[in-house]
């Protein structure tokens, strides 16, 4: 598996392109939630990851007709 990563001048690593994308937006877009702030980049890293992520291991959770083969087994 690999994984996008943006290294900063400070060191911080910013990884997950969800999270890199938000920071580019927040950085250079105008108002912006991650604002170039090691919590905001780490924040849009955290929600990267659980959409993502936890979605991919959970999501059959919250959505089993997705995966039934017939009305029996989606009931």
């Amino acid at each position: 598996m690999q994984v996008p990563v943006l290294r900063f001048e400070d060191g911080d690593v910013l990884s997950e392109a969800t999270g890199i994308l938000s920071w580019l937006g927040a950085a250079h877009g105008g108002e912006g939630y991650a604002r170039g702030t090691a919590l905001g980049r780490k924040e849009a890293e955290a929600l990267s990851y659980m959409t993502s992520e936890l979605y991919a291991a959970y999501g059959g959770h919250f959505g089993p007709q997705n995966f039934a083969e017939s009305n029996a087994a989606t009931e």
